[in-house]
């Protein structure tokens, strides 16, 4: 966790928490190598607590104060984001030779409750607003209702491109849906509208928007750098989605970024 205003020349300066995925090896035998590739992490219960997962095929919740590991699963091949669902269930979207997402209680570990069809499931939203959860994969939104511990597909809208990475929750009626650019996705008329800061951006991993004026955190890996074509070691901010370069950067030379995520506005 880093606190930008904290950061001067050097992101270190910025760090007021940290944990390493290793610590996961004495509860789940894990390899030191399967600790590695973390490519999603939400805060949830009200900041308390994170959601991680990583494509090494795990996901964990994990609490902030005590660092204590409070679910873990190693059953979600390629897992590539996570969501709470209503009494105490989690989705987890699986990507590429997963191609599903799975749900699970948060008191059972490694047990797969249920699972449904998604190829290249990247992204998982659950809207409080229409009691919903959107997924994102391949070139669709899929859009389903939930009785747990079932996921029942309502309706499935096509995305303006495929390439798709993120997908995150703008306010009650909209989402973000993010990677070959950007668009905002409003859930009453299913309609999506571009964000013009993202025109030429192919490879965004993250997009994060308070509002739909703004302001804007995001990853961009459409010019790669660190030591894979998918990841990026710059930060990115910007004030509005109609700018026309980022307002913000700061860098992380000694990391492969995939995915930023706020954890306070």
């Amino acid at each position: 966790m880093i606190k930008p205003a904290l950061i001067g020349d050097n992101y270190s300066n910025g760090i007021v928490w940290e944990w390493d995925s290793e610590s996961l090896i004495p509860t789940t035998g894990f390899t030191p190598k399967r600790c590695s590739n973390i490519d999603d992490c939400k805060s949830i219960d009200n900041g308390q607590r994170l959601a991680v997962t990583s494509s090494h095929q795990w996901a964990a919740l994990i609490d902030i104060a005590s660092k204590e590991i409070l679910f873990h699963t190693d059953r979600c091949i390629c897992a590539h984001s996570i969501e709470m669902l209503p009494e105490d269930h989690i989705v987890v979207a699986c990507s590429d030779r997963g191609d599903c997402l799975q749900v699970y209680s948060r008191t059972k570990n490694d047990s797969v409750l249920y699972s449904t069809t998604l190829p290249s499931a990247h992204g998982v939203v659950w809207m409080d607003s229409d009691s919903l959860l959107y997924a994102i994969g391949g070139r669709r939104l899929n859009i389903y209702s939930f009785e747990a511990p079932a996921l029942t597909l309502i309706d499935s809208v096509e995305t303006p491109r495929g390439g798709l990475h993120d997908l995150t929750k703008v306010d009650d009626s909209t989402l973000c849906v993010a990677g070959n650019g950007a668009f905002f996705f409003d859930t009453a008329s299913r309609a999506f509208s571009p964000l013009p800061l993202f025109n030429k951006s192919r490879a965004l991993k993250s997009v994060n928007c308070r509002s739909i004026t703004g302001p804007i955190w995001y990853t961009d890996a459409t010019n790669p750098e660190g030591s894979h074509r998918w990841t990026t070691q710059t930060v990115r901010h910007a004030t509005h989605p109609a700018d026309s370069t980022a307002a913000f950067t700061f860098s992380l030379p000694d990391l492969d970024a995939y995915k930023v995520r706020v954890l306070h506005w």
